[in-house]
C-alpha cells in the first residue's frame, strides 16, 4: 500500500468511498407513507411521524393505542409520548424509498469510477 509523505499508510480511497455512498444511500433515501392507527391494527413499528389538528408534527417510535391515547416514545429521549386520538389528523411511517435509493447509489458509483480513472 502507498505511503504518504509523513511515512504513514494512507487509507485506501475505496474504502472511504464505500463508507461515504452508505452512509449517504441509508440516510438520505427514506419517505414518508401514510399509515393508520384504529381497531384492526393497533401499533406501529419503527419511526413515525403524527400531525395534529393544531399544525404541529411530533416523531414518536412504535406507536401504540392504549384507551383514547396514542402512546410512543420520543424519538431523540427514552421518555414516552402521549398523544389524544381526537387531535390527530393523520400518522405517516417512515419507510425506505427504494428508488431513491437506487438512483443515488448508481449516480454516487458512477461519479467515483470517474474520479478513481482520473486519479489514474
Amino acid at each position: 500500500m502507498p505511503s504518504d509523505r509523513t511515512g504513514g499508510q494512507r487509507r485506501r480511497p475505496a474504502v472511504s468511498a464505500i463508507w461515504f455512498v452508505l452512509v449517504l444511500m441509508v440516510s438520505g433515501c427514506h419517505k414518508w407513507v401514510p399509515a393508520e392507527l384504529g381497531p384492526s391494527r393497533e401499533f406501529l413499528n419503527g419511526k413515525t411521524r403524527i400531525h395534529r389538528t393544531d399544525g404541529s408534527t411530533t416523531i414518536v417510535m412504535g406507536p401504540r393505542i392504549e384507551g383514547d391515547s396514542i402512546l410512543g416514545r420520543a424519538e431523540t429521549s427514552s421518555g414516552s409520548v402521549a398523544v389524544a386520538r381526537t387531535d390527530v389528523q393523520r400518522i405517516e411511517l417512515q419507510a425506505v424509498d427504494r428508488t431513491r435509493t437506487a438512483i443515488i447509489g448508481s449516480v454516487l458509483l458512477v461519479l467515483y469510477t470517474m474520479l478513481a480513472n482520473y486519479q489514474n
